[in-house]
């Protein structure tokens, strides 16, 4: 049980009988594509990442948190504040996550190589390695894979993040009283103690 399905645990409406399945970024989004009535998380309806609202007529939810992805360089170097910076050279990027599609086309124009991870130790032990030039990953998540491991932090810009992506339920089809349940829920449940516990401190 990470941190979202502790949030969900508190706010999914007890009154509605669902099934609740965890799964790799891609399948998720299939899965969410194929279903007749269903929710996603984490995702929004940002058109920069999806274009869910527009196509399934999904509805975003009160976002829970917010994930921020960062261009972070080799040890010895400085922080990368614009991605122009990396023109011709290589990046990797986080497998499986979007990082919106402004940075995708800039990374093309660019003609920036980029290699697809699966996890963070492969990730960064490429940019120590020197095989790639950078990598592109969200924090919080990087975060805690430096604190967990008592590594020190690669360089990155704080003040220059790649894009924001607010991390919310996203669902198609469901009942006006399932959306009204839910977000009574999440007002109440980011005012509380166990909210704080939980996102009070996730960056460095």
């Amino acid at each position: 049980m990470g941190k979202y399905d502790s949030v969900l645990s508190e706010v999914l409406p007890h009154e509605f009988h669902y099934s609740y399945q965890v799964a790799p970024p891609k399948r998720a989004l299939r899965m969410f594509e194929q279903c007749k009535i269903c929710c996603l998380s984490p995702m929004n309806d940002n058109p920069e990442f999806y274009d869910y609202a527009e196509t399934l007529g999904a509805i975003q939810l009160p976002a829970y948190n917010s994930a921020v992805a960062y261009l972070f360089s080799q040890k010895d170097r400085e922080p990368i504040k614009n991605v122009d910076m990396l023109a011709g050279k290589t990046i990797a990027l986080q497998a499986g996550m979007s990082f919106g599609k402004t940075f995708i086309k800039n990374i093309k124009a660019l003609n920036i190589t980029t290699v697809q991870v699966q996890d963070f130790d492969s990730l960064f032990k490429m940019l120590e390695l020197n095989r790639v030039d950078a990598v592109a990953a969200y924090t919080p998540d990087a975060l805690l894979y430096f604190k967990n491991r008592n590594l020190s932090v690669f360089p990155y810009s704080k003040s220059n993040p790649i894009v924001i992506h607010e991390d919310a339920l996203l669902c198609k089809n469901v009942s006006p009283e399932f959306l009204k349940i839910y977000r009574s829920n999440m007002t109440l449940f980011v005012k509380s103690e166990k909210f704080n516990v939980l996102f009070g401190s996730s960056t460095m």
